[in-house]
């Protein structure tokens, strides 16, 4: 058994390097001659077979790595922005109604480009204005072929990432159904039940509960509120907002108890058959298939010893079918998960039950296995761990598994009688209590630890901690007094290397956020402070959430020195509605602006959810020191003023070094502020014709100038006459529409520069 277990653990590094280094594709030939020469060499002794196994396994790994190619956006770059024809399969699963429209995916049997037949089976993105497509199965549609970009920032969502593994290669914009056809199949057929029940869960449970119901019941989470799934997040509750297996376990217990009466051998067969429907109804998502896999394994009796290898065969199965799945976040942590519980939780279960109640010590040592195997995947990806998660895992996660239950019970019962309405209701009642409570515990003191980035060795170094202290053969080797030494050796260090990364001296550095057509600027300061001008804002994305929580975790910041509003353009102050969830705010200026309609609604809006002491208005010529950094208001209007020109004006100064930051001022206010050089200039109203005039810039000359734009926005920003007037005065132009994520480093004698998108420093 334990070849299997070195085996699967080089299947993984070599199907992880196959899929970074798809140039390898060229030598597969050669790969696997080497694999029969090793063969032939070493199969005469017994004493290399283990390495033989593996050299093997590491080779199929590769091969099927190497095997996937170029993802699907790589094939399609040639032809973003021409007219194109698409025809395929509806995903039902995926349809959502949208502003002006519907949105879903349609896996792909075809394109036609510029007359030509393309083969192409991956997926694209389609947005037609046509609302109604439940009935349609397959589409033939036209529109313009556009990429998938998403934001690109340190510490946030891998939008390239998600979109190889999903095999979406881009999306049709202003699509048009050229013919369709109505023909069901078995698929479509349970995708359409799939809708069917969660619109009727819906009927009856609304909002974030009826959004997190559906997700455990049937999978997604479409639809939940920003602070619910924060909630769920800083619990270590998100799991759970899929089909997992502990659910289907759960399910599975339930309906060994209805198949009762026809006796073992018939219940335990009908009993996996249900299963599987169950995960074809959610939709066959990598959780659910992983998660029903194992259910059957427990359910055919692989428990105990035998459970590592039905983890690992489980692995290598679903791996050699779907390879991209190892670059999944959600698969990556639901098998951590199971690996840690299986590894740990017995001889954790053994220490607590000295000082613990028999059930308590289950639950508890259940949780803290899979957290222990978790932490270092989980800093990797969200910088932060949950503390508050042992909690809530022990209290909160049997209430939401019964509402589980009651809400798959009702929802089946619904099909036969309205006494199911009682069971949902009753399920969305206790889910609310859950959101409740995960809200409460969100807010406590030291719920969430923010780490920031940890270097790769410093994994290494924990799971070898762990292995260290909880594996049997391995703590075999050292004494008890050997292991508690290196085991503290080991965490002092890591958390050293935490401390000292939380604490250094670093330069001036400035981060221009891509967060569409808007603004967010965020500067840390050499003693560590953290300086926010503007938060972004868009309407159909939660930029606060999504974007600057994410980025400020990756720093390792929970605490904001100074947020600066330069007016109350959606787009500039939307993302800070829902920084006070997470982090500190120390101090707030606010413009001097007459708010009326949208911009009154966001005021209040914003006044309510911070400490009122934290306000104040900006005042010309007021200076805020951060040790050698100084933040200086250059512009308010005189008198209150409405929309753009209400925007503050601010200067950061440097050892000589100068930013200027202008809101969306206009011409009128531009004349207003006595010109000097400076280093770098965040340019007006993103760009916009009716900013940065000529005598403006002129007088500024900065040596660098940041545009923050949308990309293909439909303003037209930037201008190009802005353009030209800052390339005659020889500004180097920096767009978070072309580069993403823009940073700026000063060390006091130059100037760096770095693009997240890009991946290149200058």
């Amino acid at each position: 058994m334990s070849e299997l277990y070195y085996g699967t653990a080089a299947f993984l590094i070599g199907l992880y390097w196959g899929l970074h280094f798809i140039f390898l594709q060229n030598y597969l030939l050669h790969c696997w001659l080497l694999c029969l020469l090793c063969f032939l060499f070493l199969c005469r002794s017994k004493k290399y077979l283990p390495v033989l196994l593996c050299c093997c396994f590491c080779a199929f790994g590769l091969c099927l790595g190497v095997g996937e190619g170029l993802s699907a956006e790589a094939r399609l770059q040639p032809y973003f922005g021409k007219n194109i024809e698409a025809w395929g399969a509806v995903d039902h699963l995926t349809v959502r109604k949208v502003q002006g429209g519907t949105s879903f995916i349609l896996q792909c049997e075809g394109l036609r480009i510029d007359g030509a037949n393309i083969p192409y089976e991956k997926r694209l993105r389609v947005f037609l204005s046509q609302n109604d497509i439940k009935n349609i199965e397959k589409i033939h549609v036209e529109g313009v072929l556009q990429n998938l970009e998403g934001f690109c920032n340190p510490g946030a969502f891998d939008q390239k990432t998600y979109n190889r593994v999903q095999n979406l290669g881009g999306r049709i914009s202003k699509g048009k159904i050229k013919s369709s056809s109505s023909a069901d199949s078995l698929l479509s057929d349970i995708a359409k039940l799939n809708l069917f029940f969660r619109q009727q869960l819906f009927r009856y449970v609304k909002g974030d509960a009826g959004a997190a119901l559906a997700g455990m019941t049937l999978g997604g989470s479409e639809g939940m509120s920003e602070d619910g799934r924060e909630a769920f997040n800083a619990n270590g509750l998100a799991h759970l907002l899929s089909v997992s297996g502990t659910h289907l376990i759960l399910l599975a217990g339930f309906l060994q108890i209805l198949l009762g009466p026809l006796g073992k051998k018939y219940a335990k067969g009908l009993l996996l058959i249900c299963l599987g429907f169950y995960a074809l109804l959610c939709g066959l998502r990598p959780p659910v298939v992983r998660a029903f896999l194992m259910s059957s394994t427990v359910i055919l009796g692989g428990s105990g010893r035998n459970a590592y290898g039905a983890v690992c065969l489980t692995l290598l199965s679903m791996l050699a079918a779907k390879p991209l799945w190892l670059l999944d976040i959600g698969f990556q942590l639901s098998f951590g998960a199971a690996l840690g519980i299986i590894a740990f939780a017995g001889s954790m279960e053994e220490a607590l039950q000295k000082f613990l109640p028999c059930l308590l010590a289950k639950g508890l040592s259940v949780t803290l296995a899979a957290e222990i195997f978790l932490a270092p995947l989980e800093i990797a990806y969200f910088h932060q761990l949950s503390l508050i998660s042992l909690v809530s895992n022990l209290f909160l996660v049997p209430v939401l598994e019964l509402s589980m239950l009651l809400a798959a019970a009702g929802n089946l019962l619904l099909l036969f009688t309205e006494a199911g309405a009682l069971l949902l209701r009753a399920a969305g009642f206790f889910t609310e209590q859950i959101l409740l409570w995960a809200e409460f515990f969100q807010q406590l003191p030291y719920s969430v630890l923010i780490i920031g980035a940890l270097p790769p060795y410093s994994i290494l170094l924990y799971y070898f901690g762990v292995l260290l202290f909880l594996h049997g053969k391995l703590a075999a080797l050292f004494s008890f007094k050997e292991k508690f030494c290196l085991v503290i050796s080991i965490f002092s260090a890591i958390a050293g290397i935490s401390l000292y990364n939380a604490c250094k001296e670093i330069p001036l550095t400035m981060y221009f956020l891509d967060v569409g057509q808007g603004d967010c600027a965020v500067i840390e300061t050499p003693d560590r402070q953290i300086i926010m001008i503007d938060g972004g804002g868009l309407k159909n994305f939660a930029v606060g959430s999504r974007i600057i929580a994410p980025f400020l975790r990756s720093i390792g910041k929970k605490e904001i020195a100074l947020l600066l509003i330069s007016h109350y353009d959606f787009d500039h102050c939307g993302g800070v509605l829902t920084i006070p969830k997470n982090f500190t705010v120390k101090q707030i200026l606010l413009p001097k602006e007459i708010a009326e309609g949208e911009a009154a609604a966001l005021q209040k809006n914003i006044l309510s959810r911070y400490s009122r002491s934290a306000f104040s208005i900006a005042q010309e010529n007021n200076a805020y020191d951060f040790e050698d950094v100084s933040l200086k208001i250059i512009y308010v209007p005189r008198e209150p003023a409405k929309g753009n020109a209400a925007s503050t004006g601010a200067m950061v100064n440097y050892k000589g070094f100068k930013a200027f930051f202008t809101g969306d001022m206009g011409f009128e206010e531009e004349e207003n502020i006595a010109g000097e050089k400076i280093s770098l200039l965040k340019v007006g109203h993103h760009g916009s014709r009716f900013s940065s005039s000529d005598d403006f810039l002129a007088q500024l000359a900065p040596a660098y100038a940041v545009i923050s734009c949308g990309r293909n926005n439909s303003y037209g920003h930037p201008h190009p006459r802005v353009l030209d007037s800052l390339n005659n005065i020889n500004s180097k132009i920096l767009r978070t529409d072309q580069l993403g994520c823009i940073k700026m480093v000063f060390d006091g004698k130059s100037i760096k520069w770095y693009s997240y998108k890009e991946e290149r420093n200058f």
